[in-house]
């Protein structure tokens, strides 16, 4: 059976950030978690504020956003639920229970990718 880290996160994706980096440097994958935490929790903010129907655009561009830092840190799972938000959005499907389900699915995604990132960063600073 799979661990909750293992499904939420590609440790490969973070291994080979911190393989790449200049002299091996730890506090890189922790400078990466501070920063993607504050992305996650600001695109997540703007979701909430605003209007599912009214503001489409903007919408998909926070989703798209999100999508794309999540992806390269190789959280996937949370990169998918974003594709969601985007396309759903773009082309018109969501309700508004449809919207507050898979805004309460980002936020249990990004708490649970959160604690792996951290957990990581844990392990690659001792």
């Amino acid at each position: 059976m799979e661990t909750q880290q293992t499904v939420k996160l590609d440790l490969s994706t973070l291994v080979q950030l911190r393989e790449a980096s200049q002299d091996n440097q730890p506090q890189l994958i922790s400078n990466l978690v501070d920063l993607f935490e504050e992305n996650a929790k600001e695109v997540a903010k703007g979701l909430r504020a605003l209007d599912y129907k009214a503001d489409a655009v903007g919408i998909a561009r926070l989703a798209h956003r999100l999508k794309g830092s999540s992806g390269m840190l190789g959280a996937h799972g949370l990169a998918d639920i974003c594709r969601k938000i985007e396309d759903r959005e773009k082309e018109g499907q969501m309700s508004a229970e449809a919207y507050q389900r898979i805004l309460a699915d980002l936020d249990t995604e990004v708490e649970a990718v959160l604690k792996a990132l951290r957990d990581f960063a844990g392990q690659t600073t001792h």
